[in-house]
């Protein structure tokens, strides 16, 4: 997991959300495996939805798998291949917490059940989620406040939702700041912290029972 200090800074936060006011395209996200299950072909179609309604929206996907060549075909397929960026791998480390900075948004849209490490790592870059309603990923939105969620292949809804957050940006930097305060949230500091203050208030409680015993 990352460190308190991989996440973003809030004046280069700042700075990336006042880049949103000049009308540039809304810079949306991916990184991770190219695989069936991480629903990658419906957040193709998504955008292309989006973007047949005038949203100015560009998906960066980072990473690499089987599903590349199909997602490629699919891209040209829906008309939106200029619009999709394939960044190839990048390992994990400050190369890709400095490259997931540059984004606006993670667009994630699982078909199944999954738990990835790539939410934390979007809260750390400051990006909103917009994601697919699976159970870990509708926790998220209700604990750390920072997502849109919309239903498992719901092409239209997922386009309803990028379109409006599109045309919202104030809605858009709130919920990018809510994504920061989750990233220090779960950062590796804050999680090792906490479980040393769990872990000294466990002996303090047996001490007293032992002490109360004896």
């Amino acid at each position: 997991m990352y460190r308190e200090a991989d996440v973003i800074p809030e004046d280069a936060l700042e700075t990336r959300l006042a880049s949103l006011s000049e009308g540039r395209a809304l810079r949306l996200g991916y990184f991770g495996r190219f695989v069936e299950r991480k629903g990658l072909a419906d957040s193709l179609r998504i955008l292309a939805t989006a973007r047949g309604r005038g949203v100015d929206a560009i998906y960066h996907l980072i990473g690499g798998g089987s599903q590349r060549e199909a997602l490629e075909r699919l891209a040209a397929e829906l008309g939106v291949a200029e619009a999709v960026v394939f960044e190839g791998e990048v390992e994990y480390g400050p190369q890709l917490h400095e490259k997931v900075r540059t984004l606006d948004a993670l667009l994630f849209t699982p078909t199944e059940e999954d738990t990835p490490r790539m939410v934390y790592d979007a809260y750390a870059a400051g990006l909103p989620l917009l994601t697919s309603d699976i159970f870990f990923l509708r926790r998220r939105a209700d604990r750390d406040g920072a997502s849109v969620v919309f239903p498992v292949g719901a092409v239209e809804r997922g386009a309803d939702a990028l379109e409006a957050l599109a045309h919202d940006r104030a809605r858009l930097e709130g919920l990018a700041w809510s994504a920061r305060e989750a990233g220090l949230r779960h950062s590796v500091d804050r999680w090792f912290g906490e479980r040393l203050a769990w872990t000294i208030e466990a002996a303090d409680r047996n001490a007293k029972r032992t002490a109360a015993s004896a």
